[in-house]
């Protein structure tokens, strides 16, 4: 059972071995990490938490605006989803 925004819970189903996440951008290198991958009932986008975020060196600008950049760019770049 996965807790879902609101307080509810779904049943999910989570993959048993890790996935490659792979962040490929036109400017720089790709950053690939481990993941888990869990999918759940009525999601139709990819979810990124917060802790593949952190390691994929995300750093959320304006969620709304899907404004966001890497870790090292804080400043000097601004990137959009």
């Amino acid at each position: 059972m996965y807790v879902v925004a609101g307080g509810g819970s779904v049943s999910g189903i989570r993959a048993r071995e890790d996935i490659v996440v792979e962040l490929i951008l036109g400017d720089r290198s790709s950053i690939s990490v481990s993941a888990k991958a869990s999918i759940l009932p009525g999601e139709e986008e990819v979810v990124v938490s917060d802790r593949l975020a952190h390691e994929l060196g995300i750093v959320i600008i304006d969620p709304y605006e899907g404004l966001w950049c890497l870790r090292d760019e804080i400043g000097k770049t601004v990137r959009q989803t």
